[in-house]
């Protein structure tokens, strides 16, 4: 009885194995005739093409979708903006996990309030891939149009100093890269501080952050860094140094 199970666990594994295969080689064969498609579509039809393409069953044309947006972004007039922003909040509700990290890593290419507020959102109640594209994101994520961007950097800060105490080191990471990418002078001190974290990989974040943009407030910080045990590290420092 135990040998006529485990060979029809066997024989299952086997065939779901198969199936997810197939299925995969479905996948692709029906996004390369999506992107056939949309090559073809007219420049002024592709927008509400891609309303379609971003309600789509198939996880990888749904990604697609994101890449063509992000595309029309240049170009477009303020109604397209908009339109290219709604579908991006949309698809950053995603239920796949991997279609929902990539929407939230192109918000940081809209310039647009709710963008900001939504990668705020995401960074305490997304999954840890998703904290860590939102913390990624929001450093970067550029307010042109807003009357006073100071106060989306401090608010963005403030945001991104609370990251720095969630479990994941992936998240730690991300928020301290994006604190680089911040150009804000209050970044400074606490990259610094990360400087005397445990994990390397966060250690590597802030002194590249540093070197991105150093500042003499850290000086003693930065020399103390030089003895770090990682090479990476040791490297940022050096060049923080040298601007």
């Amino acid at each position: 009885g135990a040998e006529w199970l485990a060979l029809r666990t066997v024989y299952f594994s086997d065939r779901a194995r198969r199936l997810n295969d197939e299925l995969q080689r479905a996948e692709q064969s029906i996004l390369q005739l999506h992107r056939t498609l949309y090559a073809r579509t007219p420049a002024n039809d592709r927008l509400s093409h891609l309303g379609t393409l971003a309600q789509s069953e198939y996880a990888a044309v749904r990604t697609q979708a994101i890449t063509w947006l992000l595309e029309l972004v240049p170009e477009g007039n303020a109604a397209d903006k908009k339109a290219v922003a709604d579908l991006l909040l949309l698809l950053s509700r995603d239920g796949v996990e991997t279609v929902q990290r990539q929407a939230v890593l192109a918000l940081e290419r809209i310039d647009d309030p709710r963008a900001f507020e939504r990668l705020l959102e995401l960074l305490v109640r997304g999954q840890p891939v998703v904290r860590a594209a939102a913390a990624r994101s929001l450093g970067r994520c550029r307010q042109r149009s807003s009357a006073d961007v100071q106060a989306f950097k401090q608010r963005a800060l403030i945001a991104l100093e609370e990251a720095l105490g969630d479990p994941h080191l992936a998240v730690v990471a991300s928020a301290a890269a994006s604190l680089g990418s911040l150009d804000y002078p209050d970044a400074a001190p606490i990259l610094a501080g990360l400087l005397r974290h445990h994990a390397d990989v966060v250690r590597q974040a802030a002194a590249a952050a540093l070197e991105q943009n150093p500042s003499a407030r850290v000086l003693s910080a930065i020399f103390t860094g030089l003895d770090d045990p990682v090479a990476n590290v040791r490297f940022s420092l050096v060049a923080a140094l040298g601007k």
